[in-house]
């Protein structure tokens, strides 16, 4: 399962469990391969005032920003970021510890926004 919140103006938490955390590894790896990494959220998130029920993962090699489509919010990430949180989230299906909590700083409209990476067992 994975749970996005929105942190204030800066930041926003993306909460996982395990299986959550395959989800993840699977959307990063088919963004490196070129295509696109969809994932369907169990719980529709509210991000400012739009539903988000999908996170879409895309391999940018300009800038890492973060923008709104239907229902969804499409992560564009450079290779090399993509490529490291793969690792640490393969090392994180294993320790079962995802640590530190930053995946990565995104520019989302007008401002940069950190998205932290949070594992809960208890999802």
């Amino acid at each position: 399962m994975i749970k996005l919140t929105r942190d204030g103006k800066y930041a926003m938490s993306m909460k996982f469990d395990l299986h959550g955390v395959n989800l993840l590894i699977e959307a990063f790896q088919n963004a490196l391969n070129g295509a696109q990494g969809n994932i369907e959220l169990d719980e529709p998130a509210i991000v400012g005032n739009k539903g988000i029920n999908k996170l879409t993962f895309s391999c940018n090699n300009e800038r890492d920003q973060l923008s709104y489509a239907v229902s969804s919010l499409i992560f564009e990430l450079e290779d090399e970021v993509l490529e490291y949180n793969l690792g640490r989230l393969k090392e994180c299906a294993v320790s079962l510890n995802f640590a530190p909590a930053e995946l990565c700083e995104v520019r989302f409209g007008k401002v940069n926004i950190t998205i932290y990476g949070i594992l809960e067992n208890s999802l």
